[in-house]
């Protein structure tokens, strides 16, 4: 997500100074990351599309487009894996407090964690 956040970043710098290349760069490796960022890529070409118009917009979106060429295998890989029934099993409510104890440090740090929760609570409401 941080990509996206940079690449938001970066889309400001083309309206601003018509440089794009850093744009580019950050978008290819966001769809190298996440496919999920690749909607944030589509609400960048229609902010662009009405900032810049449609000539520098499909440029800028052919070079991402090319440059993600090589990730489009793993994708298709991916995709035709979760269609044939592949998917996470739902979570259990055991499975996730143990998850959570686990990220803890096994429960050991919540002798820390409790309290600084509970002086936090406390130091945050009204007095």
């Amino acid at each position: 997500m941080l990509l996206g956040v940079v690449g938001t970043f970066y889309l400001l710098e083309i309206i601003e100074k018509k440089s794009s290349l850093q744009y580019i760069v950050v978008s290819v490796a966001s769809i190298c990351s996440s496919y999920f960022l690749g909607f944030l890529l589509f609400a960048h070409a229609i902010y662009l599309l009405s900032q810049i118009g449609w000539k520098t917009t499909v440029r800028i979106f052919f070079f991402v487009s090319l440059f993600s060429v090589p990730i489009m295998p793993t994708l298709v890989t991916q995709f035709s894996r979760v269609n044939s029934g592949f998917w996470i099993a739902k979570p259990s409510i055991d499975a996730t407090v143990q998850i959570f104890l686990s990220m803890l440090g096994g429960g050991k740090l919540m002798i820390i964690v409790l309290p600084l929760i509970g002086l936090a609570l406390y130091k945050g409401r009204d007095h």
